[in-house]
């Protein structure tokens, strides 16, 4: 059966109430939103915090990259001690667009930073759900392939933590599905922000750029659209990573990138160490890798195939660092887990309408 044009405003109220309903059980067992945060108690971070919100709930270890976005969103142009309080600090900066509306542009009060990061958080899922299906409309997919891909659970985990992914992935599938309609100035405007909010984002864009030139470098038209998909969306990400050089330098960067395959190889060693749930989630991420390859190679879509492969690549040569917290891998996998499952539908559905009965 074949979706219908869906209600995007049916759909993004459905999947905002499911994702908040299942962060504020987790919330409401953790000790409150701010709990989200995941406050490791070995971080220098936690001082700040502690002293803003009284009341968080510390963790154990590390934690994880929520508390470094609510201190981001408190200091957004890092005229305090804030990138004095974590470790890669032009890094962790270069992700603002989510810090930055999350937090007011840093006017916001330590309780409203909170509820715009965990506002935003769901905000981004529902733009997920909503893209994903008109992506699925558009290619006549039956409703629970729409269904499996808009459940991204990549975009679930950003809920938990309190982290970009989900407001990311959100704006880069619209600008997916604006740019498949030929709304660039949209899709330019989504792509762009989608990069503020994660540097990685721009692989999109640049799979755009690639399939047009593909299509017909020669034509002027053509050439000049792939330009603007190659440079505008980097733009403001340029302009901004300017200005962090004025205020915080260089810094180092995690090791996030490693030689093909060493990450994958290297993390699996280390699975004996890692909590189940951390390794059930690298498994799932792998699933995703392998099912989006899948669809590239059966579905034989040129865009769809420019649009993935640059992600399949980035996760071949992420670290063992990436790999080895399965949350993480899960997380860059995001954008594979919808566009694969909705090329392996497409063929599927295609396959199935050729052996109907005529």
């Amino acid at each position: 059966m074949e979706t219908d044009a869906p209600n995007g405003r049916l759909l993004l109220l459905a999947a905002l109430g499911a994702a908040a309903v299942m962060a504020l059980l987790i919330a409401a067992r953790l000790g409150g939103l701010s709990a989200l945060l995941t406050v490791g108690e070995t971080v220098p971070v936690r001082g700040l915090i502690e002293q803003e919100l009284p009341d968080v709930t510390i963790h154990a270890e590390k934690g994880h990259d929520g508390q470094y976005f609510y201190a981001i969103a408190r200091d957004p142009l890092a005229s305090g001690d804030a990138p004095d309080l974590f470790t890669f600090p032009a890094y962790r900066y270069t992700r603002i667009g989510f810090p930055l509306l999350a937090g007011g542009f840093g006017t916001f009060s330590p309780e409203a930073t909170v509820l715009g990061m965990f506002l935003l958080t769901l905000t981004g899922f529902g733009l997920t759900v909503v893209a994903t299906y008109r992506l699925a409309w558009r290619e006549h997919l039956p409703s629970w392939t729409a269904a499996v891909a808009a459940a991204s659970l990549p975009a679930l985990l950003s809920v938990r933590f309190l982290v970009a992914d989900s407001l990311a992935l959100g704006l880069g599938l619209l600008g997916v599905l604006w740019f498949l309609e030929g709304r660039d100035r949209a899709a330019l405007v989504a792509l762009a922000f989608a990069a503020l909010t994660k540097e990685v984002y721009l692989l999109l864009p640049l799979g755009m750029a690639l399939s047009i030139a593909q299509a017909g470098w020669a034509a002027g038209d053509s050439r000049r659209r792939a330009l603007k998909y190659a440079f505008i969306p980097a733009i403001p990400l340029a302009m901004w990573s300017v200005f962090l050089l004025t205020r915080i330098g260089v810094g180092d960067s995690p090791r996030a990138l490693s030689w093909p395959f060493v990450g994958i190889v290297e993390s699996i060693a280390r699975w004996d160490q890692a909590p189940g749930r951390e390794v059930a989630f690298a498994i799932l991420a792998l699933a995703v890798l392998i099912i989006a390859i899948t669809a590239v190679v059966l579905k034989k879509d040129r865009i769809m195939a420019w649009l993935i492969m640059p992600w399949v690549g980035l996760m071949l040569v992420s670290s063992d660092e990436v790999w080895a917290f399965g949350n993480n891998a899960l997380r860059v996998a995001a954008p594979l887990w919808t566009l694969g499952v909705l090329g392996l539908g497409a063929y599927f559905a295609r396959t199935s309408r050729k052996n109907l009965p005529v």
